[in-house]
């Protein structure tokens, strides 16, 4: 049930869109529901054994105990930095108002991405929605550097 509740609360947010005057509101609330999710997604399985595992695209030191929920989890993290990064200046106030989230994700879901293995069509859905929210946390990173050095500038 969590999955399709993540993934419904994605489509809202996706649906209100950029210009949705709650945005703000709307994407603190989600990120932290959100980054409180990890630990339910991601579990180390000290006590599994690999053929116990409903999800064996991970490396030995990281398995999902529910990779529906891993999946709606980096979907809606996605969909979240999607919409936030719909012009410059939404990005740019993404970059300024949610640095310890955006921090969190990137580690997070660097960790998602190096610990899943590819080849499998589980594997390769989780990978493609890491990798996806890695180049949208790197972009907020890159538009808030070029912001910092241009106010730099006007200060010189």
């Amino acid at each position: 049930m969590l999955p399709l509740y993540l993934k419904t609360l994605s489509f809202i947010l996706t649906a209100a869109g950029p210009s949705a005057a709650a945005l703000p509101s709307m994407t603190s609330e989600l990120w932290t529901l959100l980054l409180s999710l990890r630990s339910h997604a991601m579990r180390s399985s000290s006590s599994a054994s690999a053929s116990e595992s409903p999800l064996n695209v991970l490396a030995p030191s990281v398995k999902t105990s529910n990779s529906a929920t891993l999946e709606a989890l980096l979907f809606a993290l996605l969909s979240l930095l999607t919409v936030n990064t719909a012009s410059p200046s939404l990005t740019q106030q993404l970059a300024r108002d949610h640095v310890a989230e955006l921090l969190e994700t990137q580690n997070w879901v660097q960790m998602v991405f190096e610990a899943t293995r590819g080849g499998e069509a589980e594997g390769d859905r989780l990978r493609t929605l890491a990798a996806g929210a890695l180049v949208c946390v790197e972009e907020v990173a890159e538009s808030w550097r070029k912001s910092m050095v241009g106010g730099a500038r006007g200060v010189l």
